[in-house]
């Protein structure tokens, strides 16, 4: 091996690192566990998937659970319901608010405690699959996903568009993203004696962040690759166009059953919608 691919695999193997750490820093931070805890809401295009493809009396496995915003409404009709998330206090949250459950700190590439064909469904929403720091631990744990399911299982996932230039204000996350980074400008501009509205800005610098950190990025030109998070940047997270995603998981034995964007009901646009949601069937 050259000099200059050594350096590139040290480069790789940092920016992997980096990525892991910016995601475990995030979601271990006590503020993230507390929002998560409390925030119950499913998004429509969730309500949609859930309601159509995770019939009543199903073996549901919930991956990325966070603070157990989706276990209400999955484990209320499942005849066994397993909820997992890598960060420990998040499985805590989730133990205080359903102790009659089961969930387990666990990597999502790596579901070895579980048997093959356990599951009818396996959920990663809120795309917590793009949080994995590595490509080969994202195609691991799609391949983990397909064999923990029975045949003809689904497999609802989202992830993140990397073509997505706008986005809006309709999501609580979101909002709660943007009134932060509002309150800080307020500050900064009322004690430079601006008399702004502070949110349609914060939106703005949103936006402008985005297009910064994508247009530079070849992930953006190829439809696929870690870009980072505009609202909240030190964070980097993979995104894959629709077309791709749909490569991948084919590659891993399963088939579209159904795509739809984030905002749905409202139609996807390339530009304009900032994930998309899939359900998947193992074949």
């Amino acid at each position: 091996m050259s000099e200059a691919d050594r350096a590139n695999d040290a480069a790789l193997g940092r920016d992997e690192r980096l990525r892991g750490e910016g995601v475990r820093r995030f979601y271990s931070d006590p503020s993230t566990v507390e929002f998560y805890s409390s925030y119950d809401t499913l998004t429509p295009a969730e309500q949609h998937l859930f309601a159509t493809y995770v019939p009543p009396r199903s073996r549901v496995l919930d991956l990325g659970v966070g603070g157990g915003r989706t276990t209400k409404v999955l484990a209320e009709s499942a005849a066994i319901y397993v909820g997992v998330d890598l960060e420990p206090r998040m499985v805590e949250a989730c133990r205080s608010q359903f102790p009659h459950l089961d969930f387990h700190a666990l990597d999502a590439s790596d579901l070895s405690q579980f048997r093959d064909g356990s599951f009818d469904a396996v959920v990663f929403s809120f795309n917590g699959l793009d949080c994995l720091p590595t490509e080969a631990l994202r195609q691991r744990c799609i391949a983990e996903c397909a064999r923990v399911l029975r045949e003809g299982g689904v497999f609802i996932v989202s992830t993140h568009n990397p073509r997505c230039l706008f986005t809006t204000l309709d999501r609580s996350i979101v909002r709660r993203k943007s009134k932060a980074l509002a309150s800080r400008l307020r500050a900064q501009w009322m004690a430079a004696g601006i008399n702004v509205v502070a949110v349609p800005a914060a939106w703005a610098v949103v936006n402008l962040r985005r297009w910064r950190h994508r247009l530079l990025r070849r992930g953006f030109w190829r439809g696929v690759g870690f870009l980072p998070d505009p609202l909240q940047p030190e964070q980097t997270l993979y995104a894959a166009t629709p077309q791709i995603a749909e490569k991948e998981f084919a590659a891993a034995g399963f088939r579209t059953l159904c795509r739809i964007g984030g905002s749905y009901p409202r139609k996807p646009t390339t530009l304009g919608t900032d994930w998309f949601y899939f359900a998947l069937q193992k074949t």
